[in-house]
């Protein structure tokens, strides 16, 4: 997997259907087989392995992949469980159960935070995430 220090093509569409995420430091992108961070932070092997899972479902149409998940919130609930699924499990099988609770909790404060639409609350995150 490739990963650029710039912001993704469909980076205007992404800030209008999410403002919020404009300029935040630390957000990643996934493209088909690129990740693209444009603030150039370290991507921790369990974030990685999230993005991959973005990555791996968008091989048929990236672009209709990232149309979706811009308008369809059901759609974007859907991948991100997928993802941080995958996250939460490289995270049980590789790190120290301290640090990976850690982790853990802030994939239940983000899938429920403004960055996805706050889609579910933080119960209904930790119910999807870790059930």
């Amino acid at each position: 997997m490739k990963i650029l220090k710039v912001y993704p093509p469909n980076y205007p569409e992404i800030v209008k259907a999410f403002p919020y995420i404009k300029g935040r430091h630390g957000m990643v992108f996934a493209w088909h087989s690129v990740l693209y961070n444009p603030s150039g932070c370290t991507l921790p092997p369990d974030v990685i392995a999230h993005e991959e899972v973005h990555c791996s479902r968008q091989y048929r149409d990236v672009t209709l992949w990232w149309d979706m998940y811009l308008v369809n919130p059901a759609f974007r609930l859907q991948e991100e469980v997928l993802a941080y699924r995958a996250q939460i499990t490289f995270v049980k099988e590789h790190y120290r159960a301290k640090n990976g609770k850690a982790i853990i909790d802030r994939c239940v404060d983000s899938l429920a935070g403004k960055m996805y639409g706050s889609l579910v609350t933080k119960d209904e995150a930790r119910c999807l995430l870790l059930s």
